[in-house]
């Protein structure tokens, strides 16, 4: 019998952290009455997963972390996506201070994946131009 594809990918677990911290006031208040209603409808590990401000917090910092790269992805799936694109994605990566505590490993696959014509597209590329000047170290600091 023919199946639908269930891939599993970026957008999808996007969507599953932005729908857990979106409900999750709902969440509680089912909690809240199924406990006021002495009713055991919610196993324990669940009350603690989510009554607990760390597991919420970490869920809120990974959903901003999962915008940022499905964003990226969704720019880079686009039939004019080009190799200036590409270079674009890896310095915004590295630039930006939401992922500062993975830097050294966006460094190291970026090693690994730029070319050096990356950098000659993403410099003549009108598009980027002003985003980050050639002349500025950080453009350079990685290659």
């Amino acid at each position: 019998m023919p199946q639908l594809p269930n891939d599993t990918r970026w957008i999808s677990n996007f969507a599953l952290f932005d729908t857990f911290v979106l409900n999750r006031p709902k969440y509680l208040q089912l909690l809240e009455e199924s406990i006021h209603n002495k009713e055991k409808l919610v196993s324990p590990e669940v009350q603690r997963i989510l009554n607990s401000t760390d597991i919420i917090t970490e869920a809120k910092e990974i959903r901003i972390r999962l915008k940022t790269i499905v964003e990226f992805l969704e720019m880079l799936e686009r039939d004019s996506a080009n190799v200036a694109d590409a270079l674009h994605v890896w310095i915004s990566l590295r630039e930006d201070p939401v992922f500062i505590n993975y830097r050294s490993s966006i460094v190291a696959r970026m090693k690994t994946s730029v070319k050096d014509f990356f950098y000659v597209a993403y410099a003549f590329q009108p598009l980027y131009q002003g985003n980050f000047k050639i002349n500025n170290p950080i453009f350079w600091q990685f290659q």
